[in-house]
């Protein structure tokens, strides 16, 4: 989520890059990137985020293919996270 709604990058971008942040060892460091975005419980693809404990609030979404035509929706998740997929989006 920092990386999208502090830094601007797509959403095609930021698994990349936060597969690589993931890997640093600071609990301070962490804590308040969670701070500064408010605690955050989805990421910017709709996945759950764990809390500092590891819980996690699941979200149940509606399928896309289940809506009817005229149906007003709000796109919240996607499976396909492909950076091609994304940028598709």
């Amino acid at each position: 989520m920092y990386l999208a709604e502090k830094m601007g990058f797509g959403w095609e971008e930021v698994h990349e890059i936060a597969e690589q942040i993931e890997h640093i060892q600071s609990n301070i460091f962490f804590d308040k990137m969670d701070e500064l975005l408010g605690y955050p419980k989805i990421d910017p693809h709709g996945s759950p985020i764990p809390d500092k404990n590891g819980k996690m609030e699941w979200i149940t979404y509606n399928k896309l293919s289940e809506c009817l035509v005229g149906d007003v929706v709000k796109l919240s998740a996607v499976i396909n996270t492909s950076p091609d997929f994304l940028k598709f989006l």
